[in-house]
C-alpha cells in the first residue's frame, strides 16, 4: 500500500490518526474525537460561523397549551421533531466540523474556519441552519435567529 492510499483513509476516517504498516502492509486507525475548539487540552478561540436559532413564539405556545389542555401534545410534538432534528446534527457533526449546543427551544450551531477564504464553512453553516428551519416548519414550529461569523 503506498501513501496515496494512507492518505485516502486518513481523509475518508476524518479526526483521526492513520498508522501505515509497510512491513506487515496494514493499516491501523485510531479515532480521536474532535474538538477544534481544543488545544492541547485548554480552550481556544477559533474564527468561525456561528448560527444561534430559537422558535418563534414557543413560551406562549406552551402557557396557551395548558389552558386547552393540550400541552402534553404539544411536548410530544415538540419532542418528536426536535429529538429528530438533534440525531441529524449529531449524524452530520460527527463527520463533519459542524459543532451544536441545543438548549429548551434553542440551537447554537457553529462551524470552525478550515479554509482561506470559509466558502465551505458557510455552505456547511447555511446548510445546517436550513434545513433545521424546513424540518421544523413542516411540523408548524418557526425558527428566529441570525447567522455570524467571528472569534467562537
Amino acid at each position: 500500500m503506498d501513501g496515496s492510499a494512507l492518505f485516502q483513509v486518513a481523509h475518508l476516517c476524518g479526526p483521526s490518526k492513520a498508522i501505515l504498516d509497510l512491513k506487515h502492509a496494514t493499516i491501523t486507525v485510531e479515532m480521536r474525537e474532535k474538538n477544534d475548539y481544543m488545544q492541547a487540552g485548554k480552550p481556544v478561540h477559533r474564527l468561525s460561523f456561528c448560527a444561534f436559532l430559537d422558535v418563534l413564539g414557543f413560551s406562549a405556545r406552551i402557557r396557551e397549551s395548558y389552558k386547552d389542555k393540550s400541552s402534553n401534545k404539544l411536548l410530544q410534538e415538540f419532542h418528536a421533531v426536535f429529538g429528530k432534528l438533534i440525531s441529524e446534527l449529531e449524524s452530520q457533526s460527527r463527520d463533519s466540523r459542524l459543532y451544536y449546543k441545543s438548549f429548551s427551544d434553542n440551537v447554537l450551531l457553529a462551524v470552525p474556519r478550515y479554509s482561506p477564504d470559509m466558502e465551505s464553512e458557510s455552505g456547511n453553516i447555511l446548510i445546517a441552519t436550513s434545513e433545521y428551519q424546513f424540518q421544523l416548519a413542516l411540523k408548524g414550529f418557526f425558527v428566529r435567529g441570525g447567522i455570524s461569523v467571528g472569534p467562537l
